[in-house]
């Protein structure tokens, strides 16, 4: 992956981290506006995950050494916040599942911390992904199989979320916290990895009309979550549709993130994502688990400055691990 590329993605991630923090600074606003927009992000966040983990797959020696990078980018950071939201949530040692991904659990059995269903998610479509490269890999990619997986991938995760609730309760819940329901999303970001892999120029096929549908899908979103007139008044197929669009249309177009490369800042956030995701959830939930109203003034510094002084933290005591374990 070429640098340009590389720091785009940082950039994208990292506004998408802030756009979460920021629905959770003023939840006031937006349900009213935005309908729920921490889920819009999560979804990009999953088709990125396929993206960098299929190119990161794609060079590393073998799986062995792919799982192990990935175990120690995520599963300290998610020891912590169990460990953390098992203290002040009295004891629920009962979750411990969340740390074992091989579970497969569903809505129902929800982690304490609402963040962390995200990367149990995370770290089940880890296991899958070099059984979904090698499949991936002997496909000989073209244009119209991008332009498929980009139409089908929300339809066929509001499919198995329709299927996993069915199978669960006996009733239909759209509510995207499937391991099920974010595959579709996953398997997309690697079929633009392997895109690029083959040299498949991406930004030829027609990428260009991406930004208005967005939009356009947005207000439909926006329309939806706030009239009584519309049958869907929750993110439904409009809604699902939105990740997939912006997210294979900035992929595609790393130069638009051209004017924030030179600040540092804009890229060193977004390396930053999952510590500031997970650590901005473990912060709200000590915030909220004592604090019933937090005032504005407390909640910026409970879920912007807080989170972002440990993530950098703990981001330097990880590059000081890693550079000590090679030196030794």
């Amino acid at each position: 992956m070429d640098k340009d590329s590389t720091k785009a993605i940082d950039i994208y991630r990292g506004f998408l981290a802030q756009y979460i923090i920021l629905s959770h600074l003023i939840p006031a606003l937006f349900p009213k506006v935005l309908g729920v927009p921490g889920t819009l992000a999560v979804w990009c966040f999953f088709v990125i995950s396929g993206y960098l983990n299929f190119t990161s797959l794609c060079r590393s020696p073998g799986a062995v050494d792919y799982f192990r990078r990935r175990i120690i980018r995520l599963y300290p950071l998610l020891i912590i916040s169990f460990v953390t939201v098992t203290i002040f949530s009295g004891l629920r040692i009962n979750e411990i599942y969340t740390l074992i991904p091989a579970v497969f659990w569903i809505k129902g059995h929800m982690p304490s911390n609402g963040v962390l269903w995200t990367i149990v998610i995370e770290l089940q479509l880890y296991l899958l992904t070099p059984a979904l490269a090698v499949f991936l890999m002997r496909i000989p990619l073209k244009k119209w199989m991008v332009i498929a997986s980009l139409a089908f991938a929300p339809a066929l995760s509001i499919l198995l979320s329709i299927l996993a609730s069915k199978v669960a309760t006996g009733g239909i819940d759209l509510d995207d916290r499937t391991f099920l329901s974010a595959l579709p999303f996953y398997f997309f970001g690697m079929v633009l990895g392997l895109a690029r892999h083959q040299g498949l120029k991406i930004k030829a096929i027609g990428y260009n009309f991406i930004p208005a549908v967005t939009a356009l899908l947005f207000v439909i979103v926006v329309v939806s979550r706030n009239s009584d007139f519309i049958p869907w008044p929750s993110l439904f197929l409009e809604g699902r549709y939105i990740p997939v669009l912006l997210t294979g249309f900035l992929l595609s177009r790393p130069d638009l993130f051209r004017v924030f490369s030179d600040k540092g800042i804009f890229s060193r956030n977004g390396q930053l994502t999952y510590e500031i995701y997970l650590f901005h959830g473990l912060f709200a939930f000590i915030m909220y688990r004592f604090v019933a109203a937090p005032g504005y003034l407390m909640a910026i510094v409970c879920l912007w400055v807080l989170p972002l002084a440990a993530a950098f933290s703990y981001n330097a005591c990880r590059r000081l691990y890693v550079r000590k374990a090679i030196t030794a």
